[in-house]
């Protein structure tokens, strides 16, 4: 039985976070940004990088909900804009005058004093970012605790791995920002970025028709378990509408 032969071409994107002492500072494949860290409970933060380096996260423990707005700084010409993905889930998208990607401010685990998991709705006026808690149809006023991730990029990792014979498997690894925003209107930045971290001239020998579709069903089918998106040369081609079912999992057989 042939051995898999796999082929070293992992392209890391270029991006770098760090942390100050009043901001997460991260500088992506297009543009830079900050996220400004709240001078409330600033003992609590816990800043961090994760991701190889391409994103970074801190926490908000206990604050009053007033008191979880959150302020970035973007250079000019970059819009702020929230956006939905395709669970209704809130998020903030950061673009440049040309429609790329900058960067993208998440919200992800917020509990009220007592544990119970609430849901945040997001107003934006300019750079500044302020949440509204709500639990079932009622605002929470009383303290929360927030985790907030911020990151350059959607994919941070993308190679091809050579199988016997002219099989591959284009393999791609999402980002939690990448995971996150993922709605239908997207599509099109999922696949540019794709093909940016994969390179060049993997892109033209190995990105088809059939790949892409695999693709874009791991794309809108984030709900599925996590880890690097798998697409295999050998499947029958069919529209990712099609395949992006539990039976399938985005991969016919």
């Amino acid at each position: 039985m042939a051995q898999e032969v796999p082929e070293p071409t992992a392209i890391n994107v270029e991006a770098s976070a760090e942390i100050n002492k009043s901001s997460l500072d991260l500088q992506g494949p297009v543009s830079r940004f900050n996220v400004l860290l709240p001078t409330v409970g600033s003992h609590n933060h816990r800043p961090a990088v994760v991701e190889n380096g391409t994103g970074a996260e801190f926490s908000l423990n206990r604050v009053d909900p007033g008191d979880a707005t959150l302020r970035t700084e973007v250079e000019d010409g970059t819009d702020v804009e929230v956006v939905e993905d395709d669970q209704g889930d809130q998020s903030i998208q950061l673009t440049d005058a040309n429609g790329e990607i900058v960067g993208g401010i998440v919200i992800e685990a917020t509990r009220s004093s007592n544990g119970e998991p609430v849901h945040s709705e997001l107003a934006l006026e300019g750079e500044t970012i302020t949440p509204k808690f709500v639990a079932g149809n009622d605002e929470v006023k009383e303290p929360v605790s927030v985790d907030v991730y911020a990151s350059t990029v959607w994919y941070n990792k993308g190679w091809v791995t050579k199988k016997s014979g002219k099989k591959y498997v284009v393999n791609l690894d999402p980002t939690r920002l990448g995971r996150k925003q993922n709605a239908l209107n997207t599509h099109k930045t999922h696949v540019k970025h794709a093909k940016k971290v994969l390179g060049s001239a993997n892109t033209k020998k190995y990105w088809n028709y059939n790949i892409e579709q695999q693709f874009l069903c791991h794309v809108v089918g984030a709900w599925f378990p996590t880890g690097v998106y798998n697409m295999e040369s050998w499947r029958p081609t069919k529209k990712w509408q099609q395949i992006a079912n539990p039976f399938d999992r985005c991969n016919r057989k």
